[in-house]
Parts: C-alpha cells; structure tokens; sequence
C-alpha cells in the first residue's frame, strides 16, 4: 500500500460507524485518520483492519500488499 493509498483509506475508515471502537475520546475524524493511516504501516493491523478497507473499496494488488503492507 503506498503512502497515498493509506491516507485515502484511512480517511475513509476513520468515518465507518464500525471503526469506532479503534477510535480514542475526543478524537476528531482528521486525528482519527491520522492514526489510522500509522495503523495501516502495520501489517498486522492490516490484517486486522482488511474487512473494513474491503468495505471502502481497498483489494491488495498481490500478496505483498496483504503481508508487507
């Protein structure tokens, strides 16, 4: 996933009612992109977070994209 793609999705995820449980206080949709977007350098958290990015349209390219990130 290249840096554009994983700020175009997680700003995407940061407004799924689902994700909100990843969400902290206060946090505004922007903050909670942001965190998304560091999230999504993990490949666990890739992992973890692949249902909601297939929801906003994301498909890895190949199997890097699914393991490596």
């Amino acid at each position: 996933m290249t840096d554009a793609q994983r700020h175009m999705f997680a700003n995407k995820l940061s407004e799924l009612p689902e994700m909100g449980r990843y969400s902290q206080g206060t946090e505004s949709y922007p903050q909670f992109a942001v965190r998304i977007a560091e999230m999504l350098q993990d490949p666990e958290k890739i992992k973890e977070l692949s249902p909601y990015l297939k929801k906003v349209g994301y498909t890895p390219s190949n199997k890097k994209d699914t393991v490596n990130g």
